[in-house]
């Protein structure tokens, strides 16, 4: 509203209905800034969430594909399971009988681990043997495990979070072929533990939970399985799988705190419609003793059919802080007698909020133990945390306004690929999300091998810039090529 408007109000209503109009104004003013900082605020601890749960879903899955190639397709195992896929009832159970006894101690090893389960399909989709409940087999899965049923149709490896007969997790679900015959399938699947636990060694200040799809788990559950299974409070469509943690291999019980946010925010309308359709969403509830930060991300299966949702609940004192200045801004406007000294004052709060906002995201930035660094649209670097400068060896100002792809990115066979070449560079350019494995030199000369995964930032559909998260695995790799040397002189 432009200083003439102002002067008719002024005239036709007076000075008090000008104090009026301004006070509404300020206030409409406020709540929508209220609004955009905390929909910004929410945006990157889903962000942080997505990230978190696909580095930890890659860690397992490298781990998963090391189990495949040297205990699981030996040529031992695949002889066993062609006499099992060309024999019938007895003939079928002897060879069932001598692949249990092949691979139970690797499986016993590795139950240890937060293995949920290692199980055999023949070609067709028959369940041959499940290690965990071996008495359980000859079922047919095609239909139950679209997995399952898309590894052996195109024989390629397949992995995603299921909710299978015996309960929910991350299965990772590999070919089996001898002599150019494919014979069937091999699945490990690992427990929604385990990517819980993965998730809490990233950020141990956060409490962590999996609700899954209620049509899911009741369609395909054995019966004897579904007594461990509960409402879930957060929505009457999922279910929490062994809430009492009375198996060893299930996640701990929720804690009071995260019980009552559950219960809060079953109520809330948004929580209900996003759970309803399946969409991400960060909301904010407030107990007698601090506000928290509750985001959930969508799973999805192989068939992307919706299997659940990954629940975080995070002590969030911000935004507590931005509720308390709007009220507090808007008391202020409602008691200002000069309008001037209303608006510096607010201007003041709103830049000291936004520094201890600025603050709390650094330190949270800071305390990663994984490199991350921000770059604009150029690929300039804009912001680095420590461990970024800790494992390249460059400081943050020899690291601050370069290009990142020139200064340290490297490949494996040129040195160096030019930019518009690097299909690193190219899916950020195209607003796409990257995941693998790359080249970084540090500034000793040192070539680390990294697990990058990076993320485009958009604003109005448009890429400003990205966050890149990477992971020294220089050592496990070298660990791995030297397991595979000591394998091939051992078969010599």
């Amino acid at each position: 509203m432009n200083r003439q408007r102002w002067k008719i109000i002024e005239d036709r209503f007076g000075f008090p209905a000008l104090v009026l109009c301004c006070t509404f104004s300020i206030i409409f003013f406020l709540y929508t800034n209220w609004q955009l900082k905390e929909k910004t605020h929410f945006s990157e601890h889903q962000a942080i969430l997505d990230t978190a749960y696909r580095a930890s879903v890659q860690m397992y899955r490298l781990a998963m594909e090391g189990v495949y190639t040297n205990a699981l397709n030996t040529p031992q195992v695949l002889e066993i399971l062609e006499q099992g896929f060309d024999a019938q009832d007895e003939g079928r159970d002897l060879a069932r009988g001598r692949l249990y006894r092949l691979l139970y101690g690797f499986y016993d090893t590795m139950r240890q681990q937060n293995l949920l389960q290692l199980q055999f399909h023949l070609a067709d989709g028959t369940s041959f043997l499940r290690f965990h409940q071996p008495e359980r087999y000859g079922d047919q899965l095609f239909d139950a495990r679209p997995g399952v049923r898309i590894c052996n149709a195109e024989q390629r490896i397949v992995q995603g979070l299921e909710n299978g007969k015996t309960g929910s997790g991350f299965r990772y679900i590999f070919p089996l072929n001898r002599n150019g015959r494919h014979l069937g399938s091999v699945e490990v699947g690992v427990t929604v533990k385990s990517i819980l636990d993965a998730l809490k060694d990233l950020d141990p200040k956060r409490e962590y939970a999996y609700v899954l799809s209620k049509d899911l788990a009741e369609e395909h559950l054995f019966s004897e399985q579904k007594w461990l299974y509960s409402q879930a409070a957060l929505h009457p469509n999922y279910l929490i799988e062994d809430a009492n943690a009375v198996l060893p291999n299930s996640p701990p019980p929720l804690s009071g705190e995260a019980k009552e946010l559950n219960r809060l925010l079953s109520g809330r309308p948004e929580v209900r419609r996003a759970m309803g359709d399946g969409q991400a969403l960060t909301v904010s509830a407030t107990l007698p003793d601090s506000s928290y930060t509750v985001s959930l991300l969508p799973m999805h299966d192989v068939g992307q059919r919706l299997s659940g949702y990954l629940v975080t609940y995070n002590q969030d004192p911000l935004v507590g802080k931005f509720r308390q200045e709007f009220f507090l801004l808007v008391a202020s406007a409602f008691a200002a007698l000069v309008l001037i000294f209303t608006l510096v004052g607010r201007l003041n709060m709103r830049t000291r909020a936004l520094a201890a906002s600025k603050q709390n995201l650094e330190a949270t930035h800071n305390a990663l133990a994984d490199g991350v660094y921000v770059q604009d649209f150029a690929g300039i670097i804009s912001e680095v945390n420590p461990a970024t400068c800790s494992l390249l060896g460059y400081t943050r100002e020899e690291l601050l306004g370069q290009e990142a792809h020139d200064l340290f990115h490297r490949d494996a066979e040129q040195g160096k690929t030019p930019k518009t070449a690097c299909p690193f560079h190219r899916h950020i350019q195209k607003g796409e999300s990257y995941d693998g494995e790359e080249l970084f030199e540090a500034k000793d000369g040192r070539v680390l091998t990294v697990e990058v995964s990076s993320r485009p930032i958009m604003q109005e559909k448009r890429v400003i810039s990205s966050v890149t998260v990477f992971h020294d695995i220089t050592a496990r790799k070298k660990t791995e090529a030297a397991l595979r040397r000591s394998e091939e002189l051992g078969r010599k």
